[in-house]
């Protein structure tokens, strides 16, 4: 295993941080805090929500003293309606 961290592999889009959290679908993007700042994003047939209530497990010693970094949901619009992307 590489563990080299004085250099990546690519380059990290623009507005990206080393290590940020992100939501990938296919082979787009969107950093966790962007989908929160917003709480909806829409991109073509893609809807990401974001909403709070899910604590990180390692900012703390108890899981309910940690950092509320919420959760996402992917809907894909088809021609039968939404559904939700795993």
């Amino acid at each position: 295993m590489d563990t080299r961290t004085d250099e990546l592999a690519y380059d990290l889009p623009k507005g990206v941080r080393f290590f940020e959290r992100v939501v990938v679908v296919g082979d787009r993007a969107w950093t966790l805090r962007l989908i929160s700042k917003r709480r909806r994003l829409e991109a073509d047939e893609l809807i990401l929500t974001w909403i709070a209530g899910q604590n990180f497990i390692h900012d703390a010693k108890w899981i309910a003293f940690g950092r509320d970094v919420g959760s996402v949901t992917v809907f894909q619009r088809t021609n039968i309606g939404l559904e939700e992307v795993p």
